[in-house]
């Protein structure tokens, strides 16, 4: 890290200096939905139910605020 002396706070420093990582959305959920398995079949319920019934955004919104759609527009 480059001090002379470590401090408590200075263990909560990043391990790397830049991570450059793009996930299309199908693989963000997959992660997603993997990484809940560990607490059971219900949480995984509900995060597919959020994503069927599109709870998040997925594009970012436009210039004007509003979010782009696959169509172009709302």
């Amino acid at each position: 890290m480059g001090v002379d002396t470590l401090h408590y706070y200075d263990l909560y420093g990043p391990l790397v200096k830049h991570v450059d990582i793009d996930y299309s959305y199908e693989e963000a959920e997959k992660l997603v939905l993997a990484s809940l398995a560990p607490l059971g079949e219900d949480y995984i319920k509900v995060a597919r139910k959020g994503f069927a019934e599109r709870w998040l955004d997925v594009y970012p919104p436009t210039e004007n605020g509003r979010a782009r759609t696959p169509r172009g527009g709302l």
